[in-house]
């Protein structure tokens, strides 16, 4: 199954009353599905950029990234929006186009963080590892705490001492703990894009294009607090969606 029919489930599931452990395996099932899109670009991408700015710190580099994954996932959201209820789209197709943007953020979020551990010179080859690191992202600048406390650990930098013990038994106990929780956030936050999407046409898109910026800055204030970068960029609101970024999104949402 791809990671578009993924998250059509995953989006009609928010939609109704099922319980949240119903859709649990879905969530971690589409993240590994969304690493695999996007670990084989990671290294010569992080190679490129410094090899265009020899002078750029690690810093530098994480911001530039930062910065091209909210507008990237901002516009493609706001993309979805703008067709999602065009003249004689209905409800169930309305669903599908949400669970499209959902795949592709997805995907997006997963080049982020892993374009984040490169960049510190930090890889997460293990499947638990990855899983954790993405979830841990996706619940914003609490998720490195939240981790943290559930492993019985002080530290809330996951890229560094909890990466480790995620590799062990308790990885998958801790991600799971992360899903439940990952599913709650998401339930509400489908109901609301879901909602965004029965606007009128241009409504729609902004709901799509602003509230999607809103979760992925939140994805970066979790994956900086992590790598323990206290200080978040300032997001260039006027540049362009990064191709890659974009390409990325195209892929997920293209396939079956």
């Amino acid at each position: 199954m791809g990671i578009l029919n993924m998250a059509k489930g995953l989006a009609a599931k928010a939609a109704s009353p099922v319980m949240i452990d119903k859709f649990e395996p879905q969530i971690l099932t589409m993240i590994d599905k969304a690493m695999d899109l996007a670990a084989p670009l990671v290294s010569r991408r992080v190679k490129s950029l410094r090899e265009s700015d020899p002078e750029a710190t690690n810093q530098d580099l994480l911001d530039q990234v930062a910065a091209r994954f909210v507008k990237s996932a901002s516009v493609t959201a706001g993309a979805t929006g703008a067709v999602g209820f065009m003249p004689g789209i209905g409800t169930a197709a309305a669903i599908g186009l949400s669970a499209a943007q959902l795949s592709a953020f997805f995907t997006q979020t997963a080049y982020f963080v892993l374009l984040a551990l490169e960049i510190e010179g930090l890889q997460a080859i293990d499947k638990d590892q990855r899983r954790g690191l993405m979830l841990t992202a996706l619940l914003g600048p609490d998720g490195p705490a939240l981790a943290a406390r559930e492993l019985g650990t002080t530290s809330s930098l996951w890229a560094q001492s909890i990466l480790k013990m995620m590799a062990g038994a308790k990885g998958p106990r801790l991600n799971k703990f992360l899903a439940k929780y990952a599913a709650r956030r998401a339930k509400k936050a489908a109901t609301k894009q879901l909602l965004g999407r029965a606007m009128p046409l241009g409504l729609g898109a902004l709901v799509g294009y602003f509230g999607t910026r809103k979760i992925a800055r939140e994805v970066v204030a979790g994956a900086y607090a992590g790598l323990g970068h206290l200080e978040l960029p300032n997001f260039d609101e006027t540049g362009e969606a990064d191709p890659e970024f974009a390409e990325l999104a195209e892929k997920a949402s293209a396939e079956n």
